[in-house]
């Protein structure tokens, strides 16, 4: 669960100077999502390492709903 909330967080923040609506950037999107996945599994492991570090439990997480309807990774 980890990991696909991070491939979102990477896939936002690259897309935030996109413009999706645009077909020649449609491409351009795609290769964003692509990248952005390439890049979360190169460097995932070190992630958890780093938080597990940290003392970060990272083995039961769960998903909770807070203001405005958004998404917090809660553990």
């Amino acid at each position: 669960m980890i990991k696909g909330f991070c491939h979102a967080c990477a896939i936002r923040y690259a897309l935030e100077c996109v413009d999706p609506t645009t077909s020649e950037d449609k491409d351009q999107v795609l290769n964003i999502i692509r990248k952005t996945h390439t890049l979360v599994e190169n460097s995932f492991e070190s992630l958890i390492s780093a938080l597990e570090s940290k003392e970060w439990e990272t083995e039961h997480v769960f998903f909770t709903e807070r203001d405005d309807g958004r998404l917090f990774v809660e553990k």
